[in-house]
């Protein structure tokens, strides 16, 4: 179509039973527009990318004591800076047999249409090369990136072999939210797939977490989260 990309990632985990659970993770994804869609042009550049790489491990330092950390550099040729950085890390400490108790924070720094370069963070779902283009809604100001810091801390217990409940105490602040439009320049005419981003201000918010966990077996398992929150 009028769209041409592709993409190519990496990703190396180390062995479970191992005291650091290494992990690196790399992708890189670029989208040509080769097509004269009006909407399209508005993208200011015939040809975008975007490269990711991650890296995190997992350090079982003693029985009571577990450290999980990580960032994510991320580099965009269509936003004016020129490096994003995501960091994170989180402590665990077990006082006792069947308790846990949680301390994390987290910086995510998402570029505009990152969605459509990169693959989910998380690693699940289904991922395909960009399919399509994007331009800032305001002609007075470009793509600027989102930024959400988060914070929690958290206890969980085992109920038994099976059953454990956990409460956590969460805390988030974004700058400069996404807002994404589909549909403003069709007005009726053939879809084009061009859609518009823009900046929606600002939030702050916190509230509890209350999760309830179950392993079945040791294979699968299944949990249910109650979250209560103000912005």
């Amino acid at each position: 179509g009028d769209v041409m990309s592709w993409f190519a990632s990496g990703a190396y985990l180390a062995d479970v039973d191992a005291q650091h659970r290494v992990g690196f993770d790399v992708s890189y994804g670029r989208q040509r527009y080769e097509g004269a869609n009006p909407a399209a042009l508005t993208v200011g550049a015939e040809s975008r990318y975007a490269a990711s790489f991650g890296a995190s491990d997992r350090w079982d330092i003693s029985p009571q004591l577990a450290l999980d950390y990580g960032g994510r550099y991320s580099t965009y040729g269509y936003i004016e800076q020129d490096g994003l950085f995501s960091p994170r890390a989180a402590l665990t400490v077990t006082p006792r047999r069947g308790t846990r108790v949680h301390i994390g924070g987290a910086q995510e720094t998402i570029a505009p249409g990152a969605e459509e370069f990169l693959p989910p963070t998380d690693g699940m779902g289904l991922w395909l090369p960009p399919e399509r283009t994007f331009a800032s809604f305001s002609r007075y100001g470009g793509l600027h990136p989102e930024r959400t810091r988060h914070l929690e801390i958290g206890i969980e217990h085992d109920l038994g072999a099976d059953f454990s409940v956990g409460v956590r105490r969460f805390h988030q602040d974004v700058t400069d939210q996404m807002a994404t439009l589909f549909g403003a320049d069709e007005l009726g005419n053939a879809p084009t797939g061009h859609y518009y981003i823009a900046r929606a201000g600002s939030v702050t918010s916190g509230g509890w977490i209350v999760t309830l966990r179950r392993e079945l077996g040791g294979r699968v398992s299944g949990s249910v989260d109650y979250s209560v929150a103000e912005a």
